[in-house]
């Protein structure tokens, strides 16, 4: 199979090995709907399929069977987002291990960053990386580039920018962002994907002092709970 339909839109397909297939959308500029199809396609939980990711260039479909078993489900898939939530997550940027890097790359102080970050709305555009990592867009500067050395270990809710987007580390893991804050709240479990932030939704960032990053910590709040 050269190519394949999901929604109205065309895809030219790559077998990567046995049961990884590329999807490469043909012609038409739909990069910010790919993660959108991508978690459809994840949440029709279809026989077959193993795993599905998505960046804004392409899907990654892990399937036992061809795709053309599959095509029912793609020709089902909605083009319309739906309408967006936004949530608040609670940062400590006194905690932002990366703060001369930045101001360095972007010309900015940090208090101007903080500043501009507290007056933007992010949207979570993909999923990727890590389990529950967070790509999220509406930075509003100029593309961050990556750490030379990347760091060997950063904490589940660290709060990070590179290139265009700003990124929540879900887990602990190694980082190539700079880190510039943490959130003491729970963003991610593996095992209740329904309390997951969807692809589209929107994200307010709140800064919390040390004091209250504490307090936060050791309610052990999840994201839903801090909402209330």
């Amino acid at each position: 199979m050269k190519s394949i339909k999901l929604s109205s839109y065309k895809f030219s397909v790559s077998l990567l090995n046995q049961n990884h297939y590329r999807l490469v959308p043909v012609k038409q500029d739909i990069g910010e709907l790919l993660p959108f199809l991508a978690q459809q396609i994840h949440k029709a939980n279809a026989k077959g399929i193993a795993n599905v990711s998505a960046t804004d260039a392409e899907i990654l479909v892990v399937s036992d069977e061809p795709l053309s078993k599959h095509k029912t489900l793609f020709n089902k898939l909605s083009p319309k987002k739906p309408k967006s939530k936004t949530y608040q997550i609670p940062i400590c940027f006194a905690k932002g291990l990366d703060w001369k890097e930045v101001e360095s790359q972007t010309g900015l102080s940090k208090r101007k960053m903080i500043n501009n970050i507290l007056k933007t709305e992010l949207t979570l555009s993909m999923y990727g990386f890590l389990p529950g990592f967070m790509y999220c867009l509406g930075l509003g500067m100029e593309p961050i580039k990556r750490k030379e050395t990347p760091r060997k270990k950063v904490a589940a809710g660290s709060f990070a920018v590179g290139h265009k987007y700003a990124g929540f580390y879900n887990i602990e893991s190694p980082a190539g962002w700079h880190v510039i804050g943490h959130s003491p709240i729970r963003l991610f479990d593996k095992n209740q994907q329904d309390s997951w932030i969807a692809i589209g939704d929107k994200i307010n960032v709140k800064s919390i002092t040390l004091k209250e990053w504490t307090s936060l910590k050791s309610q052990n709040l999840d994201l839903r709970q801090f909402q209330l």
